[in-house]
């Protein structure tokens, strides 16, 4: 019995032996771009029309990031970026960052392909986490060209808010009331100021400053206040044009007035729901609950009241 255990061994070894001496398949068609087990595909670089094509990948850094107190530190990448021309010369590598990992807001999931990655903005350039904050354990934000390997540092920041179209950013220091700077599309910065809310609904930012207004900013316009004793905003309608509902605190710290502001005619209409109160419910219903209010093309407007990217 023992000799025939040993013969079936022996068979097993010489048959995961030769296993590994047989063909594969044909061998993958296209450019290498870089031999090496420890390197992990990051995403690609969108083309600027120069005929290269760009991809950015990271290698185990051999450090780690962690917040104050945290037990558990993150294993941090260096990031680079490598370049195959469309001549079909031999492929460079340009390093990038060093001892990173993905900035706040990363894309989730991963493009196929890719088992990290890396938020971006419309020029292709990413955000890297380099550190966290001592005090708050927020994250220490970096954005990286990665044609150039320019690099602007933008400080603290929980979150990097971005347009749909991810041309124009919003960079804040909190979640809370914080200092937030707008970054335009050709890189201008217009300072914010002190803000509690800020989010973008389709390229238009708008923002709730310290002091109760509720401004808009659209692409490469100023500031434009639509409203003023605000407490808090939020888009109220799906389709058709915008409507916002805003809230204000009344003489009853229990109850806040509710109304709808259209974005395009400026009209703000008490809610014909009633107001909102603390203890649950609307204050001043109907028997009948009206519809909401128009909008300014004469259409109903559809109300929904899911909260969209904000602070």
């Amino acid at each position: 019995m023992l000799a025939l255990r040993s013969s079936h061994a022996f068979a097993l070894v010489w048959l995961v032996a030769c296993a590994a001496c047989l063909p594969r398949g044909e061998p993958p068609v296209g450019r290498q771009l870089v031999a090496d087990r420890t390197t992990t595909l990051a995403g690609i670089v969108p083309p600027n029309g120069d005929g290269a094509a760009r991809v950015f990948v990271v290698r185990p850094s051999g450090q780690s990031l962690s917040m104050p107190n945290d037990p558990f530190p993150i294993e941090s990448f260096d990031l680079s970026v490598i370049t195959a021309d469309a001549a079909g010369g031999a492929p460079t590598e340009r390093p990038l960052a060093t001892n990173v990992i993905p900035g706040p807001g990363s894309p989730d999931p991963c493009p196929p392909g890719t088992a990290i990655c890396f938020p971006s903005d419309a020029q292709g350039r990413v955000f890297v986490t380099t550190g966290y904050d001592s005090a708050m354990g927020i994250p220490i934000v970096a954005r990286i060209d990665p044609l150039t390997g320019a690099r602007l540092e933008l400080g603290v920041t929980p979150f990097v808010l971005l347009s749909p179209s991810t041309k124009r950013m919003v960079i804040r220091a909190n979640l809370n009331q914080s200092e937030a700077t707008l970054y335009e599309a050709d890189d201008s910065q217009v300072p914010l100021g002190l803000t509690t809310t800020s989010y973008f609904i389709g390229e238009d930012l708008y923002q709730l400053t310290a002091d109760g207004a509720l401004v808009r900013i659209v692409p490469g316009g100023a500031p434009e206040i639509l409203a003023t004793g605000i407490s808090y905003f939020l888009q109220a309608t799906a389709s058709g044009d915008l409507l916002l509902a805003l809230t204000r605190p009344t003489a009853d710290p229990a109850v806040t007035a509710l109304s709808y502001l259209d974005t395009v005619t400026l009209v703000e209409t008490p809610s014909p729901f009633g107001n909102l109160s603390l203890h649950g419910g609307l204050t001043g219903l109907s028997p009948t609950p009206p519809t909401p209010p128009p909008s300014s093309s004469g259409r109903p407007a559809r109300s929904t009241f899911s909260r969209r990217a904000t602070s």
